[in-house]
């Protein structure tokens, strides 16, 4: 053998990894179902045709091309075939009204409304979600059949119906639109991989009527309820605020954690404890194993029993990807036991992922499943090394012998070493998962967490004592009402704790810090390198050709006769330690070139501005040929959220991680009320309002000054004829209000700016309309401009005759959520001036080169 490898067989891992490649060619490659199935079949009889033969490498090449064609025919299947009468078909991104009748998949899911009630402009309600397997859709004319899964979505508590029941639902039916905003989530890619092509909006619970109680999915309801119970049980034994939290733990219920909750245990990092996975499943499984055993069962039947409740957790849970895994774990474990057989851990991980792949072909591009995965592969590889060193520091003890020294060590000194060698043992683990995941958390939440490395060392065993108390009680009080209480107070202990623990961890300085988008390149050279470095570290731990053929000559010998070679213990392991120094400093090498790429601003030269799709609100991104970075407001009427997820994923995708100019134009809620989210994020480096939004009452507004006097940002304020100059030719000048207008609303005193770069002018004016857009025009009688906000989200009366004749603008930009008033300003602004809303271009951004050249683009068109 010309490369002897240590690694044991893993056939499991070769189909799992073809299966994969065929899913992935499938989602970039376009080729035709027929086409994956016939190239499937010919590869199958080609690979059953030369299994007997003596040509097993090329029959095993052939059952690689046969899973490979198997899995892009899988994912074809689910991804991209639609019948005829799919649902989605019948409906265009504009809702219209319709009724549905089908059954539900799905609990109910209620997600709680968390937001401030001073950052709104009304109440906020709680909305229940769930899974509509559609049978058909009734209009006044006829009914039409039809097939195919819609996403629920119910204003208000839905408790009235559940999984399985066959109902009625009166709403609006949209088809969801692709991401708006640079670097945006996209809902309809995310509902495509779950097999979902159209949402289905209701208003009220009452539009759900029950036309049949639940006659299928028994097993799911059935589950549902002992969910419900389960719940009931932590509300009876449980703080009230610590219920959301002990939900998500214990049962993988995270829908009533709040934004701030999530926000917590991600800067901690200590999130992944509230992703149901191989710790949850594996106490589980171990308590009913010794619940079984402490009852005498045989071994048989206490395997079954293990593998159902496993099983019924997983469902219970929701059957995440990480879930699953964990349950093929547990599953395939338990088997082994009553034979006392043995498998490999990398089998396992190759079987669970298979089966994964083949249930949920689209998982492969969830980020928690590829997380999942990483950190089973970190948790691998931190076992194997330290099994190394283990074994290396057992020589070095015994030739010193220390062994005797060992021995006179009093009971408490061993236990204190034993403490402290499991602490070392999972701060190494801890440390393994971290290298293999922060990169991709980093890619797909832009933040990094470091003070995850140390907290989890003492969050881990408190978790694992937690959770067993947990289920304890959740048993008892599932089939002895009453008797949990024995425990209660021990979780209920525990649970606050944990809380204290994770918000000490967040509020750490320096414990997190958010990053911009990595590129690519890096993070696939990141993650090859990774891989590299372990499959080189496990090929140079074979003792004969390979440290020959590695290239040490002048230790081994002459190459010419490698064959009669035998390397030295001390060769072998100056070169693994080589092997091992060069790795190291190439990981080293690779994270700072990224980090270097990551924290440099990221300039072409050119002058931005973007006009990110907030719904009816405003927020717009100015990127300076330099890399500065201004954000003129930050708000929707929809809520903050959107606001704040479109600010965020706009510099993140631009490359910036923070703001150094936050200018605020008035004091309506749909322009500020993502801003105190936006303060505790990123960086903010100043604010600049006027004294008019600084004079408002408004609880919304006093909110954002309590949260710049806690976190020290300095603030100015500017009126009429002020000139701001934020780099090299790039100057903002305030047009209006002067600190003396007194006017009769918000609206007249927004902050109007002009932005020139290049020649070339943008202007800004909030909601300026009436009496302030009058003294605007009396003040400034001749003006031009390039570009233009519409005033007042292009509202007819803030868009007069009178101003665009006095702009004279080349583009008009709406920022809102309407586009009826668009016909009007189209006549009124003239042929020549070319009129753009976000509601229908999404984000819009204007870029100018040093020269003047202005080039526009917009995201739902490039899309």
């Amino acid at each position: 053998m010309l490369f002897p490898s240590r690694f044991p067989r893993a056939p499991a891992a070769a189909v799992a990894i073809a299966y994969a490649a065929g899913v992935l060619c499938d989602r970039y490659v376009t080729l035709d179902f027929v086409v994956w199935v016939g190239l499937s079949l010919i590869c199958g009889l080609s690979w059953l045709f030369t299994l007997r033969s003596r040509y097993h490498k090329l029959a095993g090449c052939l059952l690689l091309m046969t899973c490979f064609s198997v899995g892009a025919a899988r994912h074809h299947q689910i991804y991209s075939l639609r019948s005829m009468d799919e649902i989605s078909l019948f409906v265009a991104t504009e809702a219209k009204p319709v009724t549905v009748v089908g059954v539900l998949s799905e609990p109910p899911e209620i997600v709680s409304s968390d937001v401030d009630p001073a950052l709104v402009a009304w109440r906020p309600f709680d909305k229940s979600r769930s899974r509509l397997e559609c049978w058909w859709i009734e209009t006044d004319r006829d009914t039409i059949p039809v097939s195919g899964a819609a996403q629920l979505q119910v204003v208000g508590h839905l408790v009235h119906a559940n999984v399985g029941d066959v109902v009625q639902v009166r709403g609006w039916l949209t088809r969801p639109g692709p991401a708006d905003n640079p670097g945006g989530f996209d809902y309809r890619k995310w509902l495509r991989n779950q097999g979902i092509g159209c949402v289905l909006f209701s208003d009220h619970p009452d539009a759900v009527r029950v036309m049949r109680p639940a006659q299928e999915f028994p097993i799911a309801r059935a589950i549902d309820t002992v969910g419900q119970n389960a719940q009931m049980v932590l509300r009876r034994n449980l703080d009230h605020d610590l219920v959301p939290t002990a939900s998500a733990l214990m049962l993988g219920m995270r829908s009533n954690l709040t934004l701030e909750d999530r926000e917590r245990f991600a800067q901690s990092g200590a999130m992944h404890l509230l992703a149901i996975s191989g710790l949850h499943v594996g106490i589980l499984a171990g308590l009913i194993w010794f619940l079984c055993r402490l009852a005498n069962a045989s071994a048989w039947s206490t395997t079954v029993t293990v593998i159902a409740v496993t099983i019924g957790f997983a469902m219970l849970t929701g059957a995440r990807p990480s879930v699953i895994r964990a349950t093929v774990f547990v599953c395939l474990f338990a088997i082994t036991l009553p034979g006392f057989r043995t498998v490999s851990l990398t089998n396992m991980l190759a079987l669970a992922s298979l089966i994964l792949l083949v249930a949920r072909p689209a998982d492969l591009f969830d980020v928690g499943a590829q997380l999942s995965f990483l950190a089973v592969m970190g948790i691998g590889v931190s076992l194997h090394a330290q099994q190394t060193f283990a074994r290396w520091r057992t020589k070095r003890t015994s030739r010193r012998g220390n062994l005797l020294a060992l021995r006179e060590q009093s009971v408490l000194e061993r236990f204190l070493r034993f403490l402290l060698a499991g602490a070392l043992r999972l701060y190494v683990m801890t440390l393994f998962i971290w290298m293999f995941t922060a990169p991709l958390v980093a890619k797909h939440f832009h933040l990094v967490a470091p003070v995850g490395i140390v907290l989890n060392v003492v969050l881990i065993p408190g978790v694992f004592l937690l959770l067993t108390a947990g289920f304890i009680m959740i048993l008892a009080g599932l089939l002895a009402p009453g008797l949990e209480a024995t425990v209660g107070w021990a979780v209920n202990g525990g649970m606050r704790l944990f809380e204290t623990i994770v918000s000490a961890g967040a509020k750490f300085q320096g414990g997190h810090f958010h990053v911009t988008n990595p590129p690519l390149w890096w993070l696939v050279g990141y993650y090859g390198l990774l891989l590299g470095g372990i499959l080189l570290w496990r090929y140079t731990a074979g003792r004969q050709q390979t440290l020959q053929l590695a290239g040490d000559v002048s230790k081994v010998g002459d190459l010419s006769n490698t064959s009669n070679a035998r390397p030295t213990p001390a060769s072998d392991s100056a070169y693994r330690q080589w092997v091992g120094r060069v790795a190291i400093a190439g990981g080293l090498l690779w994270t700072a070139c990224g980090l270097f790429i990551g924290l440099r601003p990221a300039t072409d030269g050119h002058m931005k501005c973007t006009f990110l799709s907030v719904g009816h609100g405003l927020s717009v991104l100015m990127e300076t040929p330099t890399g500065e970075t201004l954000l003129y407001d930050a708000g929707s009427l929809h809520g903050p959220r959107r606001a704040q997820r479109a600010v965020l994923a706009g510099l993140w995708n631009s490359g910036h991680s923070g703001i150094d100019t936050l200018i605020v134009s008035h004091s309506d809620i749909d322009h500020f009320n993502a801003i105190p989210s936006l303060l505790e994020t990123v960086p903010v480096g100043s604010i600049v309002t006027t004294s008019h939004f600084a004079e408002s009452p408004q609880p919304g507004v006093q909110r954002i000054w309590e949260t710049v006097r806690s976190i020290g940002i300095p603030v100015h304020f500017i009126s009429e004829s002020d000139r701001l100059t934020v780099s090299h030719d790039v100057h903002l000048e305030i047009l209006h209000p002067t600190p003396d207008d007194a006017l009769d609303d918000d609206n007249q005193t927004s902050l109007t700016l002009a932005l020139s770069f290049g020649g070339r002018s943008i202007l800004l004016a909030g909601d300026l309309e009436k009496e302030g857009l009058s003294r605007l025009l009396q003040r400034y009688p001749t003006c031009q401009f390039d570009v233009i906000l519409s005033p007042h989200h292009g509202s007819l009366n803030a868009n007069p005759q009178r101003l665009a004749e006095w702009a004279s603008p080349e583009w008009v930009v709406v920022s809102g959520s309407s586009t009826k008033t668009m016909p009007q300003l189209r006549e009124t602004y003239g042929g020549k001036t070319r009129v753009l809303t976000t509601a229908e271009s999404g984000a819009i951004t204007f870029s100018i080169s040093p020269s003047g050249d202005l080039q526009v683009e917009s995201v739902l068109e490039a899309e």
